[in-house]
């Protein structure tokens, strides 16, 4: 008598290794190896989330030995998930039925995790950006990590006078200044003056410093706002190409945003005002920065 036919599959241990280490957690799913799958998207959602809130409240956090171990660490990670899928493999019982429904049943935790993880990233109300650009020198320095207040995915954010605000410039672009004027607000400079509604803002020397555009010394100048805002700039000297601007009235819906780094920013003085619509979020502490002294500081 010939025996029934069977379309039994075995577990592979080395498809289960590679599913764990390029999709976590389907190299469980796929042993049926439920449990470890409820745990392992548990760690996927809940670990970046509690680094995020541990590098905020302690920083520099996750960047105090730099993102090299952070990427060594997660290799190390995905390697013993590997392992110990291909472990599971090995005991787990032969499957039957169709591979396709199996296959998107294998992969539907990774796409899950995936999911989430692109949700964090749209909409977590405090990421961290990488700053590249010298305009907001030397309250900000190429290198540094600025987190803010204000999701990548939503264009929300209410400054005042003062803040370091991230503001849309194109469909794919934004840009990081100071907003030292709002609606109704009148703005002008002269010979590097600031003059906000016709009263000059208060200037205090803090030193020199050198940066790269010159070779020359650089005065550090700290301004105060009438609401007490106080932040430093850079001065190259009063006859710079941006330093007269005549007298500007910022309208309803408008801000006017100047960098740091006055003589080396494109800002309001070229680039127009900012609409209230383009500003997606508020600079809220630097997590980490060459000066270790800026750690944890509201720029």
């Amino acid at each position: 008598m010939t025996a029934p036919t069977t379309d039994a599959r075995p577990r592979h241990w080395w498809a289960a290794m590679i599913l764990n280490v390029l999709f976590p957690p389907a190299g469980y799913a796929y042993v049926g190896a439920w449990m470890a799958v409820a745990i392992t998207l548990l760690i996927i959602v809940t670990v970046p989330i509690l680094v995020m809130v541990a590098t905020l409240e302690y920083p520099p956090g996750l960047y105090a030995a730099g993102m090299g171990p952070a990427i060594w660490a997660s290799l190390a990670v995905l390697a013993v998930l590997g392992l110990h899928a291909a472990l599971l493999a090995r005991r787990a019982p032969s499957r039957t039925g169709s591979q396709l429904p199996h296959g998107l049943l294998y992969m539907a935790p990774w796409a899950v995790a995936f999911a989430v993880n692109l949700a964090f990233n749209a909409y977590w109300p405090n990421p961290a950006y990488a700053i590249t650009a010298r305009a907001m020198q030397p309250t900000l320095e190429p290198g540094d990590v600025l987190a803010v207040e204000g999701a990548r995915n939503a264009c929300a954010a209410q400054p005042k006078p003062g803040d370091v605000v991230l503001y849309r410039t194109g469909p794919a672009s934004q840009a990081l200044m100071r907003v030292v004027a709002g609606p109704g607000q009148r703005v002008m400079m002269a010979s590097g003056q600031l003059f906000i509604d016709g009263k000059p803002v208060e200037r205090t020397s803090a030193g020199a410093t050198r940066v790269m555009e010159t070779p020359l010394p650089v005065e550090i100048v700290e301004e105060t706002l009438a609401n007490g805002a106080r932040y430093r700039t850079l001065d190259f000297g009063p006859e710079g190409a941006l330093d007269t601007l005549h007298e500007v009235t910022v309208p309803a819906g408008a801000w006017y945003v100047l960098g740091d780094n006055r003589d080396n920013a494109a800002d309001s003085r070229t680039n127009g005002l900012v609409a209230a619509r383009d500003i997606c979020a508020v600079g809220l502490k630097v997590l980490s920065s060459k000066d270790e002294s800026r750690v944890g500081q509201r720029p």
